[in-house]
């Protein structure tokens, strides 16, 4: 696997960056440090009975990383159970017609750690016990010869993917990505991608500005 070390952060209140961690006892000591931390910063506003319900969502959480994630994110925007993840990950760049099938819509980007890319969002919508839920999903796609980076959500109700947004941005103009050997990666100008590159981005109505 190309080893390629990924940087990227954000000021954004409620985002945890979530480590590698060797094993199940190690993600649930972690996981208690973050319910201990969103207890002393909501104060008496914190729901103490929620704790094993966040503990339990993080666990999950660090547990689900895989082998080509560089970095892991996930957004808490409450005190409650409720998380939107973002993962930095290698990925084998699928062509555009395999997203556009899956309902994208897609737009040129730049930044300026990562160079051009690709933008990937849609909306989701399915019936629950009888309720109409909405989601949305981001993917921002950068290429550099035959490696790809994507900076990715899971679809995301369209409430706490809002709230995402502005941390998810911040990590995503924040990124770089470097090889091994020293060498950056900058993603290169989809050619066949239409339209021009965009330094911002407004990912809930799949408006590029």
């Amino acid at each position: 696997m190309t080893a390629i070390r990924a940087r990227a952060g954000t000021d954004a209140g409620g985002w945890i960056e979530v480590p590698i961690l060797a094993d199940d006892a190690e993600r649930g000591r972690w996981a208690g440090a973050v319910v201990d931390g969103i207890a002393r910063a909501h104060g008496d506003r914190f729901d103490a009975e929620a704790a094993p319900a966040i503990r339990q969502v993080m666990t999950e959480i660090a547990g689900d990383r895989d082998a080509s994630d560089l970095l892991v994110l996930t957004f808490l925007p409450t005190t409650r159970p409720i998380a939107a993840t973002a993962r930095v990950r290698l990925m084998d760049p699928p062509p555009l017609e395999w997203w556009r099938s899956r309902g994208f819509s897609l737009s040129r980007i730049h930044t300026a750690g990562a160079g051009h890319g690709m933008l990937a969002t849609r909306t989701l919508e399915d019936d629950v016990v009888g309720e109409r839920v909405v989601a949305h999903q981001a993917a921002f796609v950068f290429v550099d010869g035959d490696v790809g980076v994507v900076v990715y959500t899971e679809p995301t109700a369209a409430v706490v993917f809002d709230r995402a947004q502005e941390g998810l941005l911040e990590i995503v103009g924040s990124l770089t990505l470097e090889y091994d050997d020293g060498r950056a990666f900058l993603g290169e100008r989809a050619v066949d991608l239409p339209g021009d590159d965009a330094d911002t981005w407004n990912i809930g109505s799949h408006v590029v500005a």
